[in-house]
């Protein structure tokens, strides 16, 4: 089985599991998630970090991004441009475009 395939097998097996997680379940991991990065940032300088914006099942790591941002950090979202992957800065309430495979992404500088 060539590499790509074996790739696009792990994601679905992976997509499965996680969607097999009750949904308070998940949502209970992103609030762990968001305290403790807070807790671990406070002992970082400010800082350039980049996130994603989550798909489908995937943990929401939007109120991760958001204290990261009030506590002086500068946000990064990856986005596609010419078939390149780039990290764009975002700030608070910035508008995402539709991006490739289903996908929001910051819009060009």
């Amino acid at each position: 089985m060539p590499f790509s395939e074996k790739k696009q097998a792990l994601r679905r097996q992976i997509r499965s599991r996680r969607q097999s997680i009750p949904l308070q379940d998940r949502l209970k991991a992103a609030t762990r998630l968001t305290d403790h990065l807070t807790a671990l940032a406070q002992s970082w300088p400010p800082q350039t970090i980049a996130g994603y914006h989550p798909m489908g099942s995937e943990i929401d790591i939007t109120p991760a991004m958001i204290a990261l941002e009030k506590a002086g950090h500068r946000m990064a979202l990856p986005a596609i441009h010419d078939q390149t992957l780039q990290f764009r800065l975002i700030r608070l309430g910035d508008l995402l475009q539709d991006g490739p495979h289903t996908t929001f992404q910051p819009g060009p500088d």
